[in-house]
């Protein structure tokens, strides 16, 4: 028992108090009191004698709660709620300051490009994500896996053990999800934490060797250390889209490529599309979607999904014409009745309008690499585009803005055989011959049609051995042929190696290999392998076997051959098929030298897929399936 509230202020002993109710004391004082009242004075019929105890509110008789009580019992919560926030302190610092690693292999590999940045992700003390909610989402796909919860955890936080299992995560969960709603209310709602998504973000700028071409990184990073609901955090639209393609370079990628719709990755590319859908309908934010749209397309090329990257190659570029990114002053149509090329506003300032003319030339380029692989038509003709040609990474980075007179236009010729060292890098080079592929794509697919019409550029001149109009005679034919090579002898010397000290420039290397793929794509239809006067099979030969030596050089060095452009395996696999053309004409005349030396480098060429394929499910999918398209199974040396 205790004394009540009057007795303790009486300061009387627990031993005088009988805790009845009222007690034994209360009982005696208010008789006195009684007894000895002066005339006048109103004393209660009964003794005040209260306890610490909270009355019953179930008993219907119960007396109401004191404000004695009520201060007492607040008291009591505000020490619990007091605790609480030590808990969280402690909890903040034993995180603070931790930071996470990207991958040795990945970041040796990214070092080798001179616009990667090197750095280590700062996970929680970086842009005042260093709070308890920000520990990082972790995807119930990765939690069902027992395996794959420390790596996921090692990825991004170095502050927790190794051995933290399922159990553990599953305790911290609901916590995490209070604390998160209390810091970031508007946190969109399918997007990662702040942590997870910004160290997804981080490596998704340094390893994809077009990240800092759709984006201006600064700005980038900057605006998503902003609240959510800041008109200038990243949309996101962009974000969903950036956790696809950047969760292959994490280290929580661990699962085997191609897992169900149920992975990280694929919800991220569901919540991006659904995003994009809603946005376009209602007219907002098309620029956004437009980056989205390129980005997912990287992702559908990276898993060979081919249908869905012929669809989102094709709204990318349908999006770019209304944002009036195809065009650029004073190229306009004569219609004066359109006010304006685009339906977005004049950018603010030379850094935008940079961006917006990179994000065109990114979804162009995508658009005529997926195209030079089929019969398909291509999204959007050449004819329509009067853009100038990107600027190099370090003006853009300096801000330094050169005048339209002064830039290269990509619809004129002389663009494609004169570089000024201010204005080309490898990007600019990397553009260009993605144009001299898209020319020769377009004289492929419609040579027929422009011969038909009478077009003097598709008038034969000779006949082939076959005794029909050769196409190698044409005018056009000629001009292309002679602007591959002329292309290639124009480049400066800075540029005719890719490979520099042990490091690779991707969009370099690439440049090389399209311009090999090149004259494969023009020559290859009108190749004869089993003729040795041929030229076009001695010009496709040539060029595979310059496809392969850059093969050799890349699979010499360190670098991670995941983190190449797309393209790359495309180039290579049309080298393995021209291999596999003369490997089966050598075995049909019994050369046995020509035999031997094609099986070792068509060999080498699978080799060279098998090992990108660990990394890019395209590689696989051109090792195993579209080789056997063109090449017998005794071929391919199975």
């Amino acid at each position: 028992s205790e004394a009540c509230h009057q007795c303790r202020r009486r300061k009387l002993l627990l031993s005088y108090s009988d805790a009845k109710r009222p007690c034994s004391t209360c009982v005696r004082s208010h008789s006195h009191a009684l007894a000895h009242a002066q005339e006048g004075s109103h004393l209660p019929p009964n003794p005040e004698c209260t306890f610490d105890e909270v009355p019953d509110i179930s008993t219907p008789n119960a007396s109401p709660e004191t404000p004695k009580n009520r201060h007492e019992r607040l008291e009591t919560r505000i020490l619990e709620l007091e605790a609480l926030l030590k808990d969280k302190d402690d909890l903040i610092a034993s995180f603070a300051g931790t930071s996470v690693n990207l991958p040795q292999s990945s970041i040796s590999s990214s070092l080798a490009t001179p616009h990667a940045p090197s750095f280590t992700v700062s996970v929680l003390a970086s842009q005042g994500f260093n709070t308890p909610g920000a520990i990082g989402y972790v995807h119930p796909s990765i939690l069902n896996d027992s395996s794959l919860v420390s790596g996921v955890f090692d990825g991004f936080i170095g502050g927790i053990p190794t051995d933290l299992g399922k159990r553990q995560i599953a305790i911290l969960e609901p916590r995490l999800d209070i604390i998160v709603g209390v810091l970031f209310p508007r946190w969109p709602q399918h997007l990662p934490r702040p942590d997870l998504l910004r160290y997804i973000v981080d490596a998704f700028f340094a390893f994809h060797p077009h990240a800092t071409r759709l984006f201006n990184m600064s700005n980038f990073l900057t605006s998503l250390s902003l609240p959510p609901d800041h008109p200038d955090f990243p949309s996101p639209t962009v974000l969903h889209a950036v956790c696809a393609v950047g969760s292959l370079y994490t280290v929580a990628n661990r699962q085997q490529l191609g897992t169900s719709t149920s992975d990280f990755a694929e919800q991220q590319v569901m919540y991006a599309k659904n995003q994009i859908d809603k946005h376009l309908i209602s007219g907002q934010k098309p620029l956004q979607c437009l980056q989205a749209t390129v980005i997912l397309s990287w992702y559908y090329w990276t898993h060979a999904r081919w249908i869905e990257l012929f669809v989102s190659t094709g709204q990318s570029l349908r999006i770019a014409i209304p944002l009036g990114l195809n065009l650029c002053p004073p190229f306009h149509a004569l219609n004066t009745t359109a006010k304006s090329m685009s339906i977005i506003p004049t950018p603010l300032s030379f850094a935008e309008d940079e961006t917006r003319r990179n994000v065109f030339w990114l979804a162009y380029t995508i658009d005529r690499q997926y195209s030079a692989g089929n019969g398909w038509a291509m999204s959007l003709d050449d004819n329509d585009i009067a853009q100038l040609l990107p600027l190099p990474r370090a003006k853009l980075d300096g801000g330094i803005s050169i005048s339209a007179e002064h830039r290269q236009w990509s619809h004129l010729h002389e663009s494609y055989l004169v570089h000024p060292p201010e204005l080309t890098d490898s990007f600019t080079l990397y553009i260009k011959v993605m144009l001299i592929i898209s020319r020769i794509k377009n004289f492929n697919h419609r040579f027929r049609v422009m011969e038909h019409l009478g077009d003097p550029g598709s008038k034969s001149t000779r006949m082939n051995r076959w005794n029909e109009p050769d196409v190698r005679s044409t005018t056009t034919f000629s001009q292309l042929d002679d602007l591959v090579v002329s292309f290639r002898s124009s480049f400066s010397h800075e540029f005719k190696d890719s490979f520099v000290n042990n490091c690779v420039d991707p969009h370099l290397y690439t440049t090389h290999l399209a311009l090999h793929a090149s004259i494969i794509l023009l020559h290859e239809p009108h190749s004869n392998a089993k003729s040795s006067i041929c030229t076009s099979a001695m010009k496709i030969l040539h060029a595979a076997r310059g496809i392969l030596e850059l093969v050799y050089v890349v699979l010499s060095t360190n670098y991670d051959l995941g983190l190449l452009d797309l393209f790359c395996p495309f180039c290579w696999f049309l080298a393995g098929r021209v291999f596999g053309r003369f490997l089966k004409a050598a075995r049909d005349a019994g050369s046995i030298q020509q035999i031997d030396t094609l099986q070792v480098e068509l060999e080498f060429i699978r080799i060279a897929l098998g090992k990108m394929g660990e990394k890019v499910p395209l590689s696989g999918e051109q090792k195993s399936v579209r080789f056997s398209a063109h090449c017998s199974r005794d071929m391919l040396l199975i």
